[in-house]
């Protein structure tokens, strides 16, 4: 049995090594790894100066649409769009109403300066297809690329049909994406858009580190023992120490291979249109908003960088939307302040979204992340797998059942923003919770010593790995030579 499994991890221990490398030095770029998605404080900043209730006047109404956004493009007011029909987002001049066709060069740069420095030093150009940054979530097409070099490089995405900014590259971004997300997902070339082959040989490789794992503990195991009683004298010091950090890097090698057939599995908790419908309701109609624009930016207080006319639970209202993100909900026919927004409002939502009563068990408010609603550690607010994850948020858990529980609604905007399902939930402690080790009392508690569990078991597996193809390969050019010599005798 020892010597069926020294066999197999040997004569596949090259390739199986440098697999295993190549996910580990991934795996230590996707630790720091930082989406390319802008902040909403970013996307707000884009805007220019907030608005004021004496510029809106009282001509100004809401149009008919889906949606509708009231903000600032550089210099000039204008409303963003969601068609009632549904489509692409449109913008047109608040004061005439005419629809603008494209953002110019000149004001992607202007509006990129927000984000990344001075647009005298910026080069613009515009593009038509997905490059190597900007691709994930397929962000908007065309797009102008700003590239900035002083105070830093930056690349900004404005998208030219709304002048909206839709990504911020910085090295961080560019390092940890090639380094991680594109080595440790093969999201290279043509796999990039193509799931399913990506994900077939993301499994081959998977179980090729998972079969060199098992087979080197098989073997490793007993004979580090013999080694550690000095019942045999150790060898070589490189084979030393393989041996000795094989063994501690195989276990965990074991327990990330198999979570990582679960992570190509990869629910989401994030709700999808239909469901983000159910809550908001039938699409707008400019004459219900009885408040106007300016009503509702007076009544906002904090400084308003733009103004979302949308529905919740069919009524009327408007998102006053400030310089962090944070939104201030105000009803669009009485003009009254609506957020945070109270429990019985909360517990409508959830019932809209379940189309009937909820056992409601308890409702909480959440000024920080839980252990299922969460992001990552660079303060961008996106979760691991690149959703937004805004604060606050209200929890409510629901009595046992069927239903997805808990949920999480935003407490300023009344957003259905979360649900955790029964196959999300299994996700979560099964496949994240042990491939990441994002257990609540590393992750959130102690993120330090999260960053230890994380970073010295992939270092070791670097060394382990390393050593291995190393060995492995010298094995097989020393079995060539005699293999040849022989002949050669012969």
């Amino acid at each position: 049995m020892i010597n069926a499994a020294f066999k197999v991890h040997r004569w596949t221990g090259i390739v199986f090594g440098l697999a295993a490398f190549l996910a580990f030095v991934s795996g230590l770029a996707l630790h720091w790894h930082t989406y390319v998605f802008p902040t909403e404080s970013e996307v707000v900043r884009g805007y220019g100066a907030p608005l004021s209730a004496a510029e809106l006047g009282d001509a100004l109404k809401v149009p008919a649409s889906r949606q509708a956004t009231l903000r600032h493009l550089n210099d000039r007011l204008v409303w963003e769009i969601e068609p009632t029909g549904g489509g692409a987002l449109v913008l047109l001049d608040a004061r005439t109403g005419a629809p603008i066709r494209a953002v110019s060069d000149s004001e992607a740069s202007q509006i990129a300066a927000r984000i990344g420095g001075d647009d005298r030093g910026a080069q613009t150009h515009l593009i038509a297809a997905h490059d190597h940054f900007y691709w994930l979530g397929k962000p908007p097409l065309p797009a102008y690329r700003v590239s900035f070099h002083e105070p830093r490089r930056l690349d900004v995405y404005v998208a030219r049909a709304t002048g909206n900014v839709t990504a911020v590259v910085g090295w961080r971004e560019r390092i940890t994406d090639i380094l991680g997300e594109k080595t440790h997902y093969l999201k290279i070339g043509p796999l990039r858009t193509v799931t399913t082959p990506r994900f077939i040989i993301m499994g081959v490789l998977a179980t090729a580190v998972l079969t060199g794992a098992i087979s080197g503990l098989l073997y490793g195991i007993p004979q580090l023992f013999r080694r550690l009683s000095h019942t045999q004298r150790w060898g070589p010091w490189l084979r030393s120490i393989h041996n000795v950090v094989g063994a501690a890097v195989g276990l965990f090698i074991v327990m990330w291979g198999t979570s990582s057939y679960l992570m190509l599995w990869y629910p989401t908790m994030d709700p999808g249109a239909e469901e983000r419908g159910r809550v908001s309701g039938e699409p707008l109609v400019g004459a219900e908003f009885r408040a106007l624009p300016r009503a509702a930016v007076a009544a906002a207080r904090a400084p308003v960088f733009a103004l979302r006319a949308t529905r919740l639970l069919d009524r009327p209202v408007y998102a006053a939307i400030h310089g962090d993100g944070g939104a201030t909900l105000i009803d669009g026919r009485s003009g009254a302040v609506l957020s945070p927004v109270s429990d019985s409002l909360v517990r409508a939502i959830v019932d809209r979204y379940l189309g009937s009563r909820a056992p409601v068990r308890r409702i909480t408010y959440l000024s920080g992340y839980d252990e299922y609603y969460h992001a990552t550690l660079d303060g961008r607010g996106y979760s691991f797998d690149g959703n937004l994850r805004p604060l606050p948020v209200y929890r409510v858990d629901l009595e046992g059942g069927t239903d997805p529980s808990p949920l999480y609604i935003r407490a300023d905007r009344g957003e259905l923003v979360g649900r955790v399902g029964a196959d999300y939930r299994a996700f979560r402690w099964l496949g994240s919770g042990v491939h990441d080790l994002n257990f609540p009392a590393l992750f959130q508690r102690r993120p330090r010593l999260w960053n230890v569990a994380i970073v010295v078991p992939v270092l070791m597996g670097m060394l382990a790995s390393a050593t291995g193809v190393w060995l492995g390969a010298t094995y097989a050019a020393r079995a060539a030579r005699a293999r040849g010599w022989m002949r050669t005798a012969q």
